[in-house]
């Protein structure tokens, strides 16, 4: 997040089942000082946009390409958005340079010092 320079007390909004990657993502956003907010699996697109929208988010994390769907759909519409990442997968449906797999989200702070 740091290296995507995302603001502290910014949201990040998470839409998946329990899952390690659903608590690494939840803690790592406590550690980095952002609010989580959780998004219900069942949720169509508009209501992605709209809790995404009013919430501030700027990192979205989900497990699927299905649920990725649902924010691709308003991604231009969403311009704070710094990254969505997907858990799930081994492959995206997007080229868009602001999705990611969780491994290669995980490898951007690798150049950065641990202080």
């Amino acid at each position: 997040m740091l290296k995507l320079k995302v603001k502290e007390r910014s949201t990040v909004a998470i839409m998946g089942f329990n899952s390690p990657e659903f608590f690494f993502a939840f803690i790592g956003s406590l550690l980095y000082n952002c609010v989580c907010t959780g998004i219900y699996s069942t949720n169509a697109a508009d209501a992605c946009f709209y809790q995404v929208e009013h919430s501030d988010t700027e990192i979205v994390v989900v497990e699927t390409n299905e649920m990725l769907k649902r924010f691709l759909l308003n991604l231009d519409r969403l311009p704070k958005i710094r990254a969505i990442v997907v858990w799930g997968e081994s492959k995206l449906i997007s080229e868009d340079s602001r999705i990611y797999l969780w491994k290669d989200f995980i490898k951007l702070g690798n150049n950065l010092k641990d202080s």
